[in-house]
This record gives structure tokens, sequence and C-alpha cells, in this order.
């Protein structure tokens, strides 16, 4: 679990990543604590070996996410 600055007044992420011989794939929750108000987003990833796309990582799903959250919490202030 790693702190998020700069985004509502306490913002936690928790991120899992797979990697195995067979499958990959990813798992990031981010919450949020603005005011009252508690916002969870969460994203998973499963990758098969098969799959000829390549697994979104820890970090990029991180990034998105909180790009959401700072549009979604904007939104909400209006």
């Amino acid at each position: 679990m790693s702190e998020v600055d700069g985004l509502g007044d306490e913002a936690y992420v928790v991120t899992q990543q797979s990697t195995s011989s067979s499958d990959a794939g990813a798992y990031v929750i981010l919450g949020v604590r603005e005011g009252w108000m508690t916002y969870q987003s969460t994203w998973s990833e499963y990758v098969s070996s098969s799959s000829s796309d390549d697994p979104m990582t820890t970090d990029e799903a991180t990034e998105m996410l909180e790009k959401s959250a700072r549009a979604t919490l904007t939104k909400m202030k209006e």
C-alpha cells in the first residue's frame, strides 16, 4: 500500500502484479477520502499466455485510476 499525494484529503493505492510462466495479470485498488466521502476504484486484468496483448503494468493502471479519480472529484465539486 502506498500513499497518493495531491488526491483528496487522503488517498492510497494497493497493487498486485502477477507473472507466471503461463499467465500474467494485475490488480489495483485506489481509495480516496475527500471530506465526508470515500471513493474507491478497482482495476484488474488477466492475460493468458495465448494472448497476443501485453498486460498493462500496475504503474499504468494506477496512473489511469488516479486520472479518473481526479476528474470524478472535480465533477463532484461543481
